[in-house]
């Protein structure tokens, strides 16, 4: 079934290159969803929890937004005219499932602390010392925000067919 298909191919994809927000719109478009290249090189900046400073958003969950939004979103012509309620609608029913799946939680480092017992700043030279010293908690991290990434990507997948978005 495609939305296993793409669920493995957005896991493999993050464990292979990391960037859970492009892999998660790399995975549709590997799949025939039309996400164009400029969308998936502009959304790396949500990885990480916004730019890898593990304090934003899941970076998955901004790339599966960014999926919903490509189809569902306001163009700029709809400027002042349109606020593209089924957009939001269709965003909301992502963020509910993922906060259900991960117990209420949002940002990158609260996952991955959720996940590993510690989450992994880049930002903060100090904490990637202290990083460093946790290989294999870095290793199951990766592996469990792969899980993530597919999950996210699987569900973007289901929101998108069911409001025949594509």
């Amino acid at each position: 079934m495609l939305k296993e298909e793409i669920r493995k191919t957005a896991e493999e994809m993050h464990l292979k290159y990391g960037s859970c927000s492009q892999c998660v719109l790399a995975s549709l478009k590997e799949h025939g969803i039309e996400i164009s290249d400029e969308v998936i090189k502009a959304s790396h900046i949500f990885a990480g929890g916004t730019a890898g400073c593990g304090e934003g958003f899941c970076g998955a969950l901004n790339g599966g937004l960014t999926a919903i939004s490509c189809f569902n979103g306001r163009e700029r012509n709809e400027f002042g005219i349109s606020d593209a309620k089924e957009n939001k609608k269709l965003g909301k029913r992502l963020i509910k499932k993922f906060l259900k799946e991960y117990n209420g939680l949002f940002s990158c480092s609260e996952i991955q602390t959720s996940f590993v017992g510690i989450s992994f700043n880049h930002m903060d030279n100090e904490k990637v010392k202290v990083n460093s010293q946790h290989k294999d908690k870095k290793k199951a991290c990766k592996k469990s925000c792969a899980e993530l990434t597919g999950k996210v990507a699987e569900w973007t997948y289901e929101i998108l067919d069911e409001n025949e978005s594509f």
